[in-house]
């Protein structure tokens, strides 16, 4: 690591473990500038309404210098998550006419994760209605249950030769649109019979 990066690392740093004792997101912020300014950094260090922690500096076109910032705001998770902050972002500017350069990473917090299941509930219950008796049959039905999309069939499942291969085309077929299911934050599909679970797919999101 550069000899400048690693200042920058231990300027940020300390202003990371002295957030223990700081009580608001915007509070960390005007730390966080404040102790850049007295170690000689032209950051500038912001929280907004969307729980974003923003550093915005010339010195984070390089590469390895916006790697450290990550890095070093990433270390205590738990202490940021607590102060409302759930992203990092880490950047340049451009100029005026041209967006910010940034690199974005979520902290993982569990406030996050609650709000997002929230806000996708309504796109849970869409794809449900959609894959609920498809042909009116009546022998298909769906639902969501948190953010498993469980489908019920005991005229399909619970079949004692075919029941599981139904079930795993089902869940294939489901699958074939599976940014979808990540948009709706869907975690696994289900499919039942009248008694049991046949099979539980993860959704694997990128």
């Amino acid at each position: 690591m550069k000899p400048q990066t690693t200042l920058f690392a231990w300027a940020l740093l300390g202003c990371v473990v002295a957030a223990q004792q700081i009580k608001t997101a915007d509070e960390l912020a005007l730390n966080l500038q404040r102790n850049f300014e007295q170690n000689g950094y032209d950051v500038s260090v912001r929280a907004n309404h969307q729980h974003e922690l923003i550093l915005t500096s010339d010195s984070f076109q390089d590469a390895e210098t916006r790697e450290a910032a990550v890095s070093g705001l990433t270390k205590d998770p738990k202490t940021l998550c607590n102060l409302g902050i759930w992203y990092i972002k880490v950047g340049y500017s451009k100029g005026m006419l041209s967006s910010d350069v940034m690199k974005t990473v979520s902290l993982g917090c569990s406030a996050a994760k609650a709000a997002r299941i929230e806000e996708t509930k309504s796109l849970r219950e869409e794809i449900a209605s959609a894959a609920n008796d498809p042909d009116g049959s009546g022998r298909v039905h769906a639902h969501a249950v948190g953010t498993t999309l469980v489908v019920e069939s005991p005229y399909f499942f619970d079949d004692p030769t075919n029941g599981a291969a139904f079930a795993k085309a089902m869940a294939q077929k489901l699958m074939e649109d599976s940014q979808k299911l990540c948009s709706a934050a869907i975690s696994q599909l289900q499919t039942k019979g009248s008694k049991r679970v046949i099979r539980t797919t993860p959704v694997i999101c990128r």
